[in-house]
């Protein structure tokens, strides 16, 4: 997991941050003044000082100083002096089961410095003033307190079941959990329906139901698209062959390994030596 400060804006008047549509995890964490949190089809959510906003990949949104804003405007009309300070950073992942992890995430999570998150008004009083005197060291220590953000939401989503969603509620499930450590530890393993199910201690029927149902897509392809996310690691490892990653990933032959590959990642797999040789190139 890598997580960079990309941004630190003191705001005031009329003002607006809009980081699109990022591929890559990004948060938001209000260290003084107020902030509109807007995302499409949901009303605005207020931010007071010390709330954290953290937008999964993929997801739209905009801060601004007003409740009313416009997807399309890069300004609004000024009313009074709104003073706003932010500390803005991405989250990126080059693990298999972070990157697993951070798909399963709702799209926006807001949490608030109240009691029921104390830490936060510590870190975000912490990081303003690393923020406020800027330095390289400054940033190096900044971004290593932005992981720790991600940390205290996964935490949060872990610890509250009715927010919970896809593989963070299969994670919660005693039973599901159970299974999916298993997997993420041996994903080479020939895992029919039936053994998961045995290990998940269900019928396979209602196993089959119980994990679409929690996870989004049946165990099968849960298990394949694991395999892949792991083979990408492995390929990127020195001296990893794209014959021992087939053997590694539970591919009994090469080819068979690469016609999954391609289908699912949307290239061909190279190992560690031939994509450096073609970087160079």
């Amino acid at each position: 997991m890598r997580a960079e400060v990309f941004a630190r804006p003191d705001l005031c008047g009329a003002w607006r941050v809009n980081t699109g549509q990022s591929e890559r995890a990004v948060f938001h964490l209000l260290t003084s003044g107020r902030a509109w949190l807007h995302r499409r089809d949901t009303e605005p959510v207020a931010m007071r000082p010390g709330d954290l906003a953290f937008i999964a990949p993929g997801g739209w949104h905009a801060l601004t100083a007003e409740a009313e804003a416009s997807e399309t405007t890069h300004s609004l009309p000024g009313a009074g002096e709104i003073e706003a300070d932010l500390v803005c950073g991405w989250l990126d992942v080059a693990d298999p089961g972070w990157e697993t992890l951070l798909g399963a995430l709702p799209q926006a999570v807001v949490l608030s410095a109240d009691e029921a998150h104390p830490e936060l008004s510590g870190l975000g009083r912490l990081m303003s003033a690393l923020a406020d005197e800027r330095s390289d060291a400054n940033a190096l220590l900044l971004d290593r307190l932005a992981e720790v953000l991600l940390l205290l939401v996964l935490r949060h989503l872990l610890a509250n079941s009715e927010s919970a969603q896809g593989l963070v509620a299969a994670l919660q499930d005693q039973r599901l959990g159970r299974l999916l450590q298993a997997v993420h530890a041996d994903p080479g393993q020939p895992w029919s329906l039936q053994e998961m199910a045995s290990l998940a201690q269900m019928s396979r029927t209602v196993f089959a139901q119980h994990f679409r149902d929690t996870v989004g897509e049946t165990p099968a392809a849960y298990v394949q698209r694991w395999r892949m996310q792991r083979a990408r690691e492995l390929l990127r490892s020195p001296g990893q062959s794209v014959a021992r990653v087939a053997e590694i990933c539970g591919y009994r032959t090469e080819a068979a390994f690469r016609k999954v590959f391609r289908r699912l990642v949307g290239d061909a797999p190279r190992g560690y030596k031939r994509s450096v040789a073609a970087q160079r190139h």
